[in-house]
């Protein structure tokens, strides 16, 4: 059995940004509310971000011979028999952060989609190799830069 968890790079980075989320929210609100409402408010934003990120999303995905099981707070989400259903994977990168995102397609037609993205880009890979997904081909998008009015 092959387990994949949440890497801490990615939960370190998460808890900096609820931090720097709790803090922003009290500058903006310190701007218009008394000094002790802004903390507050600061405060309480902080606090349900943080939860969010060490409790709240957390995951962990077992390969099992041809059994994937998705587990959210210590207990199976879902789980699939791999023989019987198709995957697809979806990674976008911007600015260093990866968004990635697993969809399970069942035999009935039933899609599922599992946000991988506390597992950390390398780790996603991994998964993708051990399920046997081929990475999806890039995209390339061609612009055309534009002419402007009145030039000649």
């Amino acid at each position: 059995m092959i387990t994949y968890k949440c890497s801490i790079l990615v939960i370190i980075k998460n808890v900096i940004y609820s931090l720097f989320g709790g803090v922003a929210a009290w500058l903006v609100a310190s701007c218009f509310l008394e000094f002790n409402t802004a903390v507050m408010i600061g405060v309480g934003l902080c606090v349900i971000m943080l939860y969010f990120t060490l409790f709240g999303d957390r995951i962990k995905i077992t390969v099992d011979d041809d059994i994937l099981a998705v587990y959210r707070h210590g207990k199976i989400k879902h789980q699939f028999n791999l023989k019987e259903v198709g995957l697809h994977a979806n990674v976008r990168t911007s600015q260093g952060d990866s968004d990635c995102m697993l969809t399970i397609t069942e035999s009935n037609g039933d899609e599922t989609s599992v946000d991988c993205s506390l597992l950390g880009a390398s780790r996603f890979y991994k998964l993708l190799h051990t399920l046997k997904v081929t990475d999806p081909a890039p995209v390339v998008v061609e612009t055309i830069k534009a002419e402007a009015v009145g030039e000649e």
